[in-house]
Order: structure tokens, then C-alpha cells, then sequence
């Protein structure tokens, strides 16, 4: 069979017009892949100020500011005792317990990251609206890296070791 390259340029984009649109359908059933709006009811918050929510999975939400922690510190060990990897999405909280995940949002994009607890922040920081210090790849999922800060929601979706009243 002798195909021009015309033939062959319309088997290729319509091969790759039906796996898109396979994959797109798929996103569109899978739970997880809804917005944020459509999994929970979450009222804004000031920054640092915390909501008990009673919408889906969410435990609790803050809104605030959200930095990354310097790559400087891949290797040591965190406050959880595990050895920090910057390849990881994890994250430091001032007071959630260790092995707690959120999912964070990123206000300005809308992209959206779920991370564990693994490590302390400084309560320092929470006079300037900071709420967590995310890992080097979570923040570049949320695309905030070239900014260095953020602002964010997170929203509680499990609570870790010592789970909170």
C-alpha cells in the first residue's frame, strides 16, 4: 500500500485527535480530576485564619501565603526524622501533624497540588500571612517558582500521626 504524504499526515492527526480526546474523556469521569469548586464548599479566609469545613473531604482550610523550601536542605533530615527530597511532594506546617495531606491551590493559576506534612515551618513567618513552605517540585506544579511566594488555599484532606480535635 502506497500512501502520499498528505494520507499519511491525516492518519497520523487523527490517531492523535482520538487519543486525546480518549484521554480527556477519561479525566472527565475520574473524580479526582474535578475542580475544587466541585468537591467542596470552601469559604475564603483571611490569611493564617483557620474554617472548619464540613464540605466532602475536607477537614479544614486556610488561605494565606505559600513559599518553597531551598534546596539547600535536600538530604538533611526533617522534623519528621525522614530525609528531606526536594523531588517529593511534601511540605512544612507550622503546627499540622506529621503524615497530614492537603491539597493546596495555587489563587493566582488555579493549579492544584496534594502534599504531606513532613516537616515544621516557622510560626515566625505567620506574621507575614506565610501558611506553608512547599517542597521545590510542588511549587513548580503550582508554578509559583520564579515568584519565590504565593498565594494559596490549602485544605486539610486527612489528618496525620496526631490527629487534631
Amino acid at each position: 500500500m502506497n500512501l502520499s504524504i498528505g494520507d499519511t499526515f491525516v492518519k497520523i492527526a487523527s490517531t492523535l485527535f482520538i487519543a486525546v480526546a480518549a484521554m480527556f474523556t477519561g479525566c472527565a469521569s475520574d473524580p479526582s480530576s474535578r475542580s475544587v469548586q466541585d468537591s467542596t464548599q470552601v469559604k475564603e479566609t483571611q490569611p493564617g485564619q483557620v474554617k472548619e469545613t464540613q464540605a466532602g473531604q475536607v477537614k479544614e482550610t486556610q488561605s494565606g501565603l505559600a513559599s518553597f523550601i531551598s534546596e539547600a536542605f535536600q538530604g538533611r533530615k526533617t522534623a519528621s526524622g525522614e530525609i528531606f527530597d526536594k523531588n517529593e511532594l511534601v511540605a512544612a506546617h507550622p503546627s499540622y501533624p506529621m503524615g497530614t495531606v492537603m491539597r493546596v491551590t495555587n489563587l493566582e493559576n488555579q493549579r492544584v497540588v496534594e502534599v504531606r506534612i513532613n516537616d515544621r515551618a516557622s510560626t515566625a513567618n505567620r506574621e507575614s500571612g506565610l501558611i506553608i513552605d512547599l517542597s521545590p517540585i510542588a511549587a513548580e506544579k503550582l508554578g509559583f517558582v520564579k515568584d519565590g511566594k504565593v498565594r494559596v488555599r490549602t485544605e486539610v484532606l486527612e489528618w496525620g500521626d496526631k490527629r487534631r480535635g
